[in-house]
């Protein structure tokens, strides 16, 4: 493993994790106000939550699966769990 890789893969996720706690509060101020509040508070917890995602399929593919792209563990993943297609992952 590239450990100064990883190293700038946690700096960023540590950004975003402040940017979820930060949507996280926003999100409970918007429950008790305003639904567009609300909005704006999901739309900052997304990216960390997403990433978070990303960066644990990286971490399994970079351990244990070996040297292939990090683009593609994470595509095979997200095809493999079906949120290829738009209609699955919202519902419709």
């Amino acid at each position: 493993m590239n450990r100064d890789l990883w190293i700038g893969r946690f700096a960023r996720l540590k950004k975003l994790g402040l940017l979820a706690a930060l949507g996280l509060a926003v999100t409970i101020v918007g429950v008790m106000t305003k639904p567009a509040i609300l909005v704006i508070g999901v739309l900052l917890l997304v990216p960390g939550l997403v990433y978070l995602y990303v960066l644990t399929i990286l971490h399994w593919k970079d351990r244990y699966r070996g040297r292939h792209s990090d683009l593609w563990g994470v595509l095979i993943l997200i095809e493999t769990t079906g949120c290829s297609s738009w209609s699955t992952c919202s519902g419709t």
